[in-house]
């Protein structure tokens, strides 16, 4: 049977169909086991920051990792935060409510804003590590997206959905000068 060019088009067409299909399914059955626990588990969260994870991205040095963990009880998440490289001190750090490649609002504050008022330490380099503790006190509101001061809850929901994001800004990138999206991982225990 000879297929001609039009009948191989759409054999190729559907075959790519099909494999997007597939990829899909399987994205989505990896997502949803990465964030349905069993009561052993523990539950973490890590991002890698850059100024490419920046919106628009930035062509610059500085990087960083916030690395948290929930607590048995669900009630805190312990973290540390460090970075390095930046273009000047860190004037503020937090983490944001909104999707990859978009803009959203603080909900918690590493340093210099919210519960924590203190500045953010500037190292060699222009370099910092934070570690603390999160817990219902250091939410803040954010009436346009229905996040409530103090709703735990509700934080920990935005990072298990991966729609949180941690940054740090300087001077020269009043907006941001690294970001990395917050993804969910498990370790048993």
């Amino acid at each position: 049977m000879k297929i001609n060019r039009k009948g191989r088009f759409v054999l190729a067409a559907a075959a790519l169909v099909a494999v997007a299909a597939v990829v899909s399914l399987y994205g989505v059955t990896a997502k949803r086991s990465t964030i349905v626990r069993a009561d052993d588990d523990v539950i973490g969260f890590r991002a890698r920051l850059t100024g490419f994870g920046e919106v628009p991205p930035k062509l610059v040095e500085g990087s960083g990792t916030f690395v948290g963990t929930l607590s048995a009880d669900g009630q805190s998440i312990s973290w540390t935060l460090t970075w390095t490289g930046l273009s000047g001190p860190a004037q503020v750090a937090h983490i944001h409510f909104g999707p990859p490649q978009n803009t959203g609002t603080p909900v918690v504050f590493f340093c210099n804003g919210g519960n924590r008022p203190d500045p953010c330490p500037d190292g060699p380099g222009h370099s910092g590590m934070l570690t603390g503790t999160f817990t219902a006190a250091d939410v803040v509101a954010v009436p346009s997206q229905n996040v409530t001061a103090g709703d735990f809850a509700g934080f920990v929901k935005i990072l298990r959905a991966r729609l949180g994001y941690a940054n740090i800004h300087t001077t020269l990138f009043g907006g941001g000068e690294i970001r990395g999206q917050v993804s969910v991982s498990q370790e048993e225990d």
